[in-house]
């Protein structure tokens, strides 16, 4: 660095949770899309749809910061409201009858997955000697 500050390299946590937000943030993108086409159906399609698309962003966002070094803050939110989004679907497929399957339970894995990555002590570790150095 020209101010002779090392950098600090990015730890695997971090880079795991950072990919994983990635992902779902694509996967709330692509399933927005049906549910504002639903619209027409109801308005609850239009809500969920927009609930998705800010998961959306807010994941992409909490990504980028993450792998910036700039706080894992927005990407743990992001993890966290998924979870809960693909609860929610798992216990409204479970109560209406239908074979929920394995998917639900992967995806609140995903979402688990993300807020314990960027709890770990090396994470924080991470942003605080990122965040230290601005």
């Amino acid at each position: 660095m020209a101010d002779g500050r090392t950098p600090v390299p990015r730890p695997v946590p971090v880079r795991v949770a950072a990919g994983l937000g990635l992902l779902v943030a694509a996967y709330t993108l692509v399933s927005a899309v049906p549910l504002f086409a639903g619209v027409s159906i109801g308005v609850g399609y239009a809500l969920f749809g927009a609930v998705f698309l800010g998961v959306s962003v807010l994941a992409a966002v909490g990504s980028v910061r993450a792998l910036s070094g700039r706080g894992g803050g927005l990407l743990s939110a992001a993890g966290a409201v998924f979870a809960g989004l693909a609860a929610l679907g798992l216990v409204l497929g479970v109560v209406s009858g239908r074979d929920a399957g394995v998917l639900p339970l992967v995806l609140i894995a995903v979402g688990v997955a993300v807020v314990v990555l960027l709890t770990r002590p090396e994470s924080r570790a991470f942003f605080a000697a990122t965040r230290g150095g601005r």
